[in-house]
C-alpha cells in the first residue's frame, strides 16, 4: 500500500526506487506483524508494567531505524558522508543538501535524497540510548531468567551493531561490513522480538515465584 501511494505521488518513478521502497514496505509490514503476535498475552504484572512498555517502544524504534537503513542500502547513502557522528564537522549538514527545495516536495527528500537518508538513519541509531536505558533499568527488577537472557540479549546485540554501523562509514562502506551490518539488523530485531515474547504469560508456579520476588 504504501508503495503504491508513493508510486502515485511521483516518488518511485524508476525500477530502482520502485524496488527499494517496496523492499522497505515489505520489511515494515513483516517487523509489525511479529511485534503484534509477541504482544499478545503479555505478562499482567505492575512489577513489569514500565518495563514491558519499554520493551514493545524499543521494538518499534529498532523499526523505525531499520526501514530507513533499507534505504541507505538501496541509495549507496553511506557514501554521502563517511564520518560519525558529525556530518561534514556539522551535526545538521547544510539544509540545502538535506533537500530544502521547493521543487522536490517533502516525501521524495525522504525517500530520494541520499543525504537525507544517511542523516534520518543515523539519528534514529540513538536507538542505542534507550536500549542501555532499559538494560540498566532491568538490573534492578525481579526478571525471571528467560527474561534476563533476552534484556542481556538486546544489550550486547545493540553494541555490536552500532559497532558495525559507525565501521562501515568510516571504511567507505565495504561490501563485508555492510553485509555483516544488515545481518546484524535482523538479529537486533530478533532479540528485541524475543524479550517481547519473554514477556507472555508464563506458567502460575513461575508467576507466583516473580510475585514472591517482588513481595521480599
Amino acid at each position: 500500500m504504501a508503495s503504491l501511494l508513493l508510486l502515485k505521488n511521483g516518488v518511485a518513478d524508476n525500477n530502482n526506487a520502485w524496488i527499494i521502497i517496496s523492499l522497505g514496505d515489505t520489511l515494515g509490514s513483516e517487523f509489525l506483524i511479529y511485534m503484534g503476535a509477541s504482544l499478545a498475552g503479555a505478562i499482567n504484572n505492575p512489577v513489569l508494567k514500565r518495563f514491558k512498555g519499554g520493551t514493545n517502544g524499543i521494538s518499534a524504534l529498532v523499526l523505525l531505524t531499520a526501514i530507513p537503513g533499507t534505504f541507505v542500502a538501496g541509495l549507496d547513502a553511506g557514501l554521502a558522508y563517511n564520518e560519525f557522528s558529525l556530518m561534514d564537522g556539522r551535526l545538521v549538514p547544510p539544509m540545502r543538501e538535506l533537500g530544502n527545495n521547493p521543487t522536490i516536495g517533502f516525501w521524495r527528500n525522504m525517500f530520494d535524497n541520499q543525504v537525507t537518508i544517511q542523516f534520518n538513519h543515523c539519528v534514529l541509531a540513538t536507538t542505542f540510548t534507550a536500549v542501555t536505558s532499559l538494560f540498566l533499568y532491568s538490573r534492578g527488577l525481579p526478571l525471571l531468567p528467560h527474561i534476563s537472557v533476552g534484556a542481556n540479549a538486546l544489550m550486547g546485540v545493540a553494541c555490536c551493531q552500532v559497532g558495525l554501523g559507525i565501521a562501515t562509514l568510516l571504511y567507505i562502506i565495504p561490501v563485508l561490513l555492510g553485509t555483516v551490518h544488515q545481518t546484524g539488523l535482523l538479529t537486533l530485531s530478533a532479540a528485541a522480538l524475543y524479550l517481547m515474547h519473554s514477556l507472555k504469560k508464563v506458567p502460575v508456579a513461575k508467576r507466583i515465584l516473580l510475585e514472591r520476588s517482588h513481595d521480599t
